[in-house]
């Protein structure tokens, strides 16, 4: 339990260390959302994950002394209901039957360490999944990220749809098909 709960604070301290992420993020992730991550990965790993509409997954990289430097959390999408939010206000209230695609929920890469390849290589494992799970792949980000929509582009993501959070904030959902 002690490592469980080390792991997860390694994983908050990055938004801790770098408040401009932090602030494109949209703020640290909840340690309940960490949490399940951690463990529907440990089970999916073990393959005893049962299947859901929605699964919520993370992958952490390490230095070589151990320390976390950065990480992603993504979630499994497969034939959900579109929530009340996505309905709203991501698919601008058209109705959508169904939604379907592995998510980017958060990528993050210690600001030290940053620009050795890292945050590609934590994408190159989301990307891997989507074409495992034949499921397209998608990130979510303000518009005015720069830093973080110039990595998309070189990572060859396309800009999908653009979309504006209950606080007028605009988004930009990047995909790989």
């Amino acid at each position: 339990m002690l490592v469980l709960l080390s792991k997860i604070e390694s994983i908050r301290q990055l938004f801790t260390a770098d408040t401009k992420m932090k602030n494109a993020m949209g703020g640290m992730p909840y340690l309940k959302d960490i949490l399940a991550e951690i463990k529907n990965t440990e089970q999916y790993n073990a393959r005893t994950l049962v299947l859901r509409s929605r699964i919520r997954l993370e992958k952490t990289m390490t230095n070589a002394n151990g320390a976390v430097i950065g990480c992603i959390g993504v979630s499994v999408v497969q034939n959900a209901k579109p929530t009340a939010y996505e309905q709203q206000y991501v698919f601008d209230g058209v109705q959508q039957a169904s939604v379907s695609g592995i998510f980017i929920r958060r990528l993050i890469i210690l600001l030290d360490e940053r620009g050795n390849g890292y945050g590609a290589m934590l994408l190159d494992n989301a990307k891997w999944l989507a074409t495992l799970l034949a499921l397209p792949l998608y990130c979510d980000t303000k518009s005015d990220n720069v830093g973080m929509r110039s990595f998309l582009k070189r990572e060859n993501a396309k800009e999908h749809i653009h979309w504006f959070t209950p606080s007028h904030t605009q988004m930009v959902r990047h995909a790989w098909y």
